[in-house]
């Protein structure tokens, strides 16, 4: 099975689900691959145990697109979860193997949701995203631009993630970890000999 550049693929399932200390809930990223008229869903509302480094990512895809997720998994034939337990403990949890094109992924995302998302359609000559964004939420397809110069599909899926935070919605966030107090509790603990004072 030809998958193309997954190398592209796993960089931008890390910019679209991967945040510092967590993990976007509500983002779903559809891999489609042409030759094969396939689609792979990476839900990060289901997804356990994805580390945030390509290698861990790469491993997880190639998992699911070797074969699609079966009983073993807790999936049944029609991708529905019919065993709760062996799905929670699967690695395939999260990542659902379809067959489709990338119009069918967005009909079905659109479909999803009620009412239904806007289409952002990056282009070179679109509407800055900022005032796009600003003047026109709610409008069902949104040509934007993030610049004059060409980025890398992660970079932009980042900026995406970045622009719609700032101006439309912010999912809420586990507070992040005090690392500089576990730090001082680690460097002022009585077996730390120096003369560390925070």
């Amino acid at each position: 099975m030809s998958t193309g550049r997954m190398d592209v693929g796993c960089s931008c399932v890390s910019a679209a689900l991967f945040r510092s200390q967590s993990l976007r809930g509500n983002t779903c990223v559809s891999l489609c691959f042409k030759e094969e008229a396939q689609r792979l869903e990476v839900r990060g509302a289901s997804i356990r145990r994805l580390q945030p480094d390509d290698f861990s990512v790469a491993v997880r895809l190639h998992a699911a697109m070797a074969s699609p997720a079966g009983p073993a998994d807790g999936v049944g034939p029609g991708g529905e979860v019919c065993d709760a337990a062996a799905y929670s403990q699967s690695d395939r949890r999260g990542f659902l193997l379809r067959p489709g094109s990338t119009e069918e992924a967005v009909r079905a995302a659109l479909a999803e949701s009620d009412p239904p998302p806007a289409v952002l359609l990056l282009h070179a000559r679109g509407e800055p995203i900022e005032a796009a964004l600003a003047g026109e939420a709610g409008a069902p397809l949104l040509r934007v631009s993030l610049g004059g110069v060409v980025l890398f599909s992660s970079h932009s899926i980042v900026l995406l993630h970045h622009y719609l935070d700032k101006l439309l919605h912010a999912c809420a966030l586990r507070p992040p970890r005090d690392l500089l107090a576990k730090a001082k509790g680690v460097l002022g603990g009585p077996s730390y000999k120096g003369s560390y004072k925070g």
